[in-house]
């Protein structure tokens, strides 16, 4: 679709890499992540970057490995770790080692009903 070699390969580095943070984020077994890696690797063998988001489509693979693998998140935590890589990335981050710790919990099921108004030693 006119994308430079180079470039195709970048893109799947890259989407590789931010599952493989999300997985990290969310404490994933490493089965999960490679799953979602190669589940992401085989979408983009027969789609082009040109017409599918590449964000979207890795956040759709780590979801879709979440099942495969049997390792139960939350839909809304997945789309809040990657919220949060892309916003790492861009170099913007607004979210606090606070709001990251939340997310950590939220993803092992703790009761986060409410957020805390501060974390210990904060």
């Amino acid at each position: 679709d006119g994308l430079a070699y180079e470039v195709e390969i970048n893109l799947r580095m890259i989407g590789c890499e931010m599952i493989q943070t999300a997985g990290i984020l969310l404490k994933l077994p490493q089965a999960a992540m490679a799953t979602g890696q190669v589940l992401f690797q085989r979408f983009y063998f027969s789609n082009s970057f040109m017409k599918h988001n590449m964000e979207v489509v890795a956040m759709a693979c780590m979801n879709l490995a979440l099942k495969i693998e049997e390792c139960p998140r939350r839909i809304r935590d997945t789309i809040n770790v990657f919220h949060h890589i892309k916003q790492l990335r861009s170099g913007n981050s607004k979210w606090s080692a606070n709001d990251v710790t939340w997310l950590i919990l939220c993803a092992h099921g703790l009761d986060t009903s409410s957020p805390p108004l501060a974390l210990p030693g904060s």
